[in-house]
């Protein structure tokens, strides 16, 4: 049987949380520009408690061309 880290925490975290890490430092690569050339429409979706902050939703939201909020979702 192996020794835990002495984190408490199994290994496999410790390098989930370095791959997130190294994501928000680098990614994503979109720029607003981008997000106006997607020609579908497109749904974003976030938590009241989510990593991304609310400046970035906003100007998503106002990137996109075709946005669909969840109120007007087809069905």
């Amino acid at each position: 049987m192996s020794t835990p880290p002495t984190t408490g925490r199994p290994r496999a975290f410790d390098v989930l949380l370095a791959k997130l890490d190294r994501r928000h430092r680098v990614e994503p690569t979109l720029t607003p520009s981008d997000l106006a050339g997607i020609a579908i429409p497109t749904l974003l979706m976030f938590a009241d408690d989510d990593e991304v902050e609310f400046d970035h939703i906003g100007l998503m939201y106002r990137s996109l061309p075709d946005l669909t909020s969840a109120g007007e979702a087809e069905g």
